[in-house]
């Protein structure tokens, strides 16, 4: 029969070999996300005034909405994305008929980056095109001003060298499916407990004379009582320590290009 170490030491190397796994993937993940609260400049499904004409800055808006919405992007991979990863340049595309107006850059996470925004080459009245070197988490908050629909559809498009295809995350659920460093801290807590609990068990049996053969053994030792405690006091605090440094947040939009009203 296997013995309760056997169990223990096959489940630790689980979880160990899970955690390094996830340290160890290396990949782009240009994400983005689009705010759901949109703000409307102009309404158009009020009366029209025939003799009214409406600009924005020096544009003719006609008896269209205009709407201002917040994009943000960043790359959740490890990876960066360079220039010379770029096939096809990422863009936010608008939908429905949608007029790009104006467009800026709201806040980046680092000047280092030199993020910018350039109007597409392709179709400058409906795109915008994302011009950045982005190290992980490395991204920006950009605000939109378009006339057309408020409901106007937004997506992203961009090839990009061993990434997938960009993709719309949705608001307030992780970027991509892992279990991040708080969780990972959980879960070296909740191992390191589980540690405790069988060492105390197994302490109990071996003083009330469970004294186990050399040979077949069923049972754990004195030794395995020890080593069971040590392994739970370091899972206890080396997880309680992961997640103190991490405190719980929406990990939708990074911190260092979240707005004020994200």
């Amino acid at each position: 029969m296997l013995s309760i170490a056997g169990v223990l030491v096959g489940v630790v190397g689980l979880c160990a070999g899970y955690y390094f796994y996830e340290q160890s993937v290396q990949e782009r993940v240009p994400t983005f996300l689009v705010d759901p609260v949109r703000a409307t400049i102009i309404d158009s499904s009020g009366p029209q005034l025939s003799d009214l004409s409406v600009l924005y800055k020096g544009k003719p808006v006609g008896n269209r909405s205009v709407t201002a919405v917040r994009v943000y992007f960043w790359n959740a991979g490890r990876m960066p994305i360079r220039r010379s990863d770029v096939l096809k340049p990422i863009e936010c595309v608008l939908g429905g008929g949608a007029e790009v107006l104006d467009y800026r850059l709201l806040r980046s996470s680092r000047d280092i980056t030199g993020m910018k925004l350039l109007p597409s080459p392709e179709d400058p009245a409906g795109r915008v095109m994302i011009d950045d070197i982005l190290e992980k988490g490395d991204g920006g908050a950009i605000q939109i001003v378009y006339a057309g629909s408020r409901d106007a559809t937004i997506g992203i498009e961009g090839v990009l060298v061993g990434a997938p295809q960009p993709t719309m995350k949705p608001v307030n659920l992780p970027v991509r499916p892992q279990i991040g460093p708080r969780g990972e801290g959980f879960v070296v807590l909740a191992c390191g407990v589980f540690m405790l609990v069988v060492a105390f068990v197994e302490l109990v049996r071996l003083r009330r004379g469970h004294v186990v053969p050399s040979r077949g053994r069923t049972g754990s030792t004195r030794q395995d009582v020890y080593y069971y405690f040590v392994l739970g006091v370091l899972g206890i605090v080396g997880g309680g320590a992961v997640i103190l440094q991490n405190p719980a947040r929406l990990v939708d939009v990074p911190a260092s290009i979240a707005t004020d009203n994200r």
